[in-house]
């Protein structure tokens, strides 16, 4: 059989775009495939063709479109038109692509396979993660105490826990206090061999005592402290079990 004159003999389209050397033969081969894209969409619209025909067509109208996005880039390369920066998505905008796919579309019955319509109203989680920024944006004062003595409560329980520890602190010093006069008195009725020691001695002696011995305030504030703490733990505690209750 002769060939008709002018015509070239049928070529495979390449495999790989870059491989086309020729714009012209890019443009035909990119019409091709718009050609073969059109084919099945036009198809994939019948319902009863069956789940796998319908799957199957599906993935051959998403390969074709990869593929008419590499010889339109090819194109541009040879110094053609610059299809892929146009608003030509007539065909791509007949599919529907479903969050998380990463661009692959449903077209005609496939939108109707099973499993394949939920993608499309599938509800965003109630238990979503947080991120950082919101994590801390519901951070007030309340969650560091800063409004813990708003109510008054723990005014109240400081104000009678500081009380009862001046009252017990006045006592250990009016004892404390007895008991040095009573010490006092022990010593100058005491033997000459106790009222020996020189007035240089007696100074040492009491700056040594001075020294080791912590001074009246502070023993006074250690235990005012150590009261305010066990009062504040058997609040907190009484607290704890009415919530349980």
């Amino acid at each position: 059989m002769k060939q008709d004159k002018g015509k070239k003999p049928y070529e495979k389209r390449p495999y790989i775009a870059s491989e086309c050397k020729y714009l012209p033969d890019a443009e035909r081969w990119r019409q091709d495939v718009i050609k073969e894209i059109i084919r099945d969409v036009t198809q994939i619209q019948n319902e009863s063709l069956g789940e796998y025909r319908i799957r199957e067509l599906n993935d051959n109208i998403n390969k074709r479109l990869r593929e008419k996005t590499h010889w339109e880039r090819r194109i541009a390369e040879l110094g053609g038109r610059r299809y892929h920066e146009m608003s030509q998505k007539v065909i791509d905008d007949e599919g529907l692509e479903a969050p998380g796919s990463r661009g692959y579309k449903y077209f005609g019955a496939a939108k109707k396979l099973p499993g394949v319509k939920d993608l499309f109203f599938q509800k965003p989680s109630e238990t979503a993660k947080r991120n950082r920024y919101e994590l801390y944006s519901s951070v007030d004062a309340d969650y560091y105490g800063f409004r813990d003595e708003d109510d008054g409560v723990l005014l109240k329980v400081e104000a009678a826990a500081t009380l009862e520890l001046e009252r017990q602190a006045k006592r250990r010093c009016l004892q404390k206090e007895r008991e040095n006069q009573d010490k006092e008195e022990q010593e100058e009725g005491g033997e000459g061999e106790e009222a020996a020691y020189s007035s240089e001695e007696e100074e040492e002696a009491e700056f040594v005592a001075h020294v080791v011995l912590p001074s009246t305030e502070e023993l006074e504030e250690s235990l005012l402290q150590r009261k305010k703490e066990e009062l504040l733990k058997k609040y907190l505690e009484d607290v704890e079990e009415d919530e349980d209750e």
